[in-house]
């Protein structure tokens, strides 16, 4: 999967994201705070998983799966923070350009 793949499925940046603020292992049935379909956020996971960006975490607390970011999606995390943020000052701007008013 490259750059281009990863942006244009908006479930991979917020599964992405989710984990980056988290900071920390999150159990799968947490990921059902940005889908409501269990099976859509296990194949999810499951594609992060085989492209390297997000690993399934083994514990000894539960038989729930757990998963963290890899050091790969750790470092893509704040690239798309950046990406969104500047995204949304552009069109921001473009909305108020459209408006007629002057930024």
């Amino acid at each position: 999967m490259n750059g281009e793949e990863i942006l244009t499925d908006r479930r991979h940046v917020r599964f992405l994201l989710f984990l980056g603020e988290a900071d920390r292992p999150m159990k799968e049935s947490e990921f059902l705070a940005l889908t409501s379909n269990y099976y859509t956020a296990r194949a999810e996971l499951g594609v992060l998983v085989a492209e390297g960006l997000v690993e399934c975490v083994e514990t000894d607390r539960s038989t729930a799966r757990w998963y963290a970011l890899t050091y790969r999606g750790r470092s893509i995390v704040p690239v798309l923070k950046v990406a969104i943020e500047r995204m949304d000052t552009i069109l921001g701007r473009a909305v108020s350009d459209a408006d007629g008013e002057v930024l």
